[in-house]
């Protein structure tokens, strides 16, 4: 009897402790550009001169949409167009300030794509942000809009 109440408990308890905690995406924007990233990182494809092949997908992050945000809105603010930003912080930087503890990063950023897909078709196309988007090392993304300034940032 003992070990039944203790294996229904253990059991209980792992999975519990299994479960994946996926960060709720907000709009239908954050929901397309997830779409989008994660089918070109499913396909694989051609950056450049390298061929990437398929990735696992990313998950959603607030703190680094907090990271995104700040970046897009000071570029936006400043009309300033950099991976540095206004006050001179580095993607780095803004991700952990926004309390995201990482091991590795990168950032993506564009000017002037209207849609979802155009500011995706756009990374795709610039080989270091294709890299950047296949990259198997990260697990987690987030982009930001502000006006016509992108941010996409990576990390694991």
């Amino acid at each position: 009897m003992n070990k039944t109440i203790i294996s229904i408990l253990l059991i209980g308890f792992l999975t519990i402790a299994c479960e994946k905690t996926e960060t709720p995406i907000e709009n239908e924007d954050q929901v397309e550009i997830l779409e989008l990233v994660n089918n070109l990182r499913l396909s694989g494809c051609q950056c450049g001169s390298t061929a990437k092949p398929s990735a696992a997908k990313l998950t959603w992050d607030t703190k680094l949409e907090t990271a995104a945000k700040r970046h897009a809105e000071d570029m936006e603010k400043n009309s300033h167009f950099s991976h540095v930003g206004t006050d001179n912080s580095t993607f780095s930087q803004r991700i952990t300030d926004a309390g995201y503890v990482w091991t590795t990063c990168g950032e993506n950023i564009a000017f002037s794509q209207k849609t979802n897909a155009e500011v995706i078709e756009s990374w795709k196309n610039s080989e270091g942000h294709c890299l950047n988007m296949m990259n198997q090392a990260f697990t987690h993304i987030a982009v930001a809009r502000k006006g016509d300034y992108w941010v996409m940032v990576l990390a694991k």
